[in-house]
């Protein structure tokens, strides 16, 4: 048995990543390297077992959404917010920056890794690399990269070894990494049972990244890094494009009809009513411009806003229906006034059905009126109403 376990993280949904996972299972095998393949997809697992020592399928690939985190609003506070989707804009139609607090994969990538530890547990390896499957190998393969870098970081008595961003110190996105085992084994928040659901998820690590939990975990111990820039400089002249971008296909084959509740969505976000502690909210319409996007206009249909208790409710607005263009965001100002909800009601409500091509789904946000300064320290609207819709 080798010292380490390769961990390849995959997502197999196409015949081309196919052929090219086949093909670098194939060039590992030849490099007497024991991998473990841990996918999200099927495809193509039978031909995959042929080369791999393990092989983990897990078909729970579930992706965070804004409404998960608002569901789940209790669970986040200063200490554990690591990105914002605050919205800034002055007329009704306006090009944003309205991102998904947190990576909507971030759940099911660190699953795929924790599938693939627990290989490494189960079977004594002291080392594991973990590497995504559309990343080049260094020149004379990984495996003579691998054994080098633990060599050193055993000399040295160092437990990790990754790669940093051009740029800024943190962690490469895709960027493989060396840990001993142990790290993972005896981390706390780590083994936490943040897999079993999305709440599990949120009150363990927020709206961390995948990227970013691993490397808090990392830096726990002694570690080792190395620039990005310099990382490609051990290719020479022929730097491969996935190290440049990414990945090989950074999202070019991504099937945006099968996720268009990732780049598509109504919601109310609050804004701060001068001179009060109060929260005026506003409907905001958004679909987000993804460079390999869906063309289709949005049509939404039925948007429901209103106040809840368990047993009954009241409407507050209700708009039969209205469209929206990638690329562009519709505000509806003025739902309610949170100073002026009396304290029978719990929830701020809004429900609404979507369609864009042939696609369609329902969606139902709720926001625990107990949280609005939670929710406002993520969700928060700053606008100038120029134009009224």
């Amino acid at each position: 048995m080798n010292k380490y376990l390769l961990i390849l993280g995959a997502f197999v949904d196409t015949d081309d990543k196919k052929e090219y996972v086949l093909k670098l299972l194939q060039e590992l095998r030849a490099q007497n390297i024991d991998v473990c393949l841990s996918a999200h997809t099927s495809m193509g697992i039978s031909e995959f077992a042929k080369y791999c020592k393990y092989l983990i399928f897990d078909e729970d690939n579930q992706p965070l959404h804004r409404f998960d985190y608002k569901d789940n609003i209790q669970y986040l506070d200063e200490t554990n917010i690591w990105s914002k989707s605050c919205i800034f804009l002055n007329s009704k139609y306006a090009r944003l920056d309205s991102y998904i607090p947190g990576s909507p994969h971030s759940m099911a990538a660190l699953k795929v890794l924790k599938n693939g530890i627990d290989v490494a547990l189960n079977n004594g390896y002291k080392w594991f690399t973990y590497m995504e499957y559309d990343i080049e190998q260094p020149p004379g393969g990984i495996s003579n990269f691998i054994t080098e870098r633990i060599r050193k970081l055993e000399d040295s008595n160092t437990k990790s070894f990754f790669i940093l961003n051009t740029g800024h110190p943190y962690f490469l996105w895709g960027g493989l990494f060396i840990a001993e085992t142990s790290i993972f084994k005896n981390d706390t928040q780590f083994n936490q049972k943040w897999y079993q659901n999305k709440q599990t998820w949120i009150s363990t690590f927020g709206n961390h990244f995948f990227e970013s939990i691993i490397e808090a975990i990392l830096r726990r111990k002694s570690y080792e890094t190395i620039s990005h820039d310099d990382y490609i400089k051990l290719y020479g002249e022929q730097v491969p494009e996935s190290l440049s971008t990414g990945g090989l296909w950074n999202y070019k084959t991504y099937n945006l009809k099968d996720n268009l509740n990732l780049y598509l969505i109504a919601g109310l976000y609050p804004s701060r009513i001068e001179s009060t502690e109060d929260y005026m909210f506003h409907l905001i319409i958004s679909f987000w411009n993804h460079p390999y996007a869906l063309k289709d206009v949005a049509r939404f249909h039925d948007l429901d806003m209103f106040l809840s208790t368990k047993d009954k409710r009241k409407q507050l607005s209700y708009i039969e229906k209205t469209d929206a263009e990638p690329g562009r965001y519709r505000i509806f100002h003025d739902i309610v006034n949170s100073g002026e909800i009396s304290s029978e009601w719990t929830h701020l409500n809004l429900t609404y059905t979507v369609y864009v091509g042939d696609e369609y789904f329902y969606r139902h946000e709720s926001i625990d009126l107990k949280y609005l300064d939670k929710l406002y320290l993520i969700f928060s609207a700053h606008l100038h109403k120029t134009d009224e819709i």
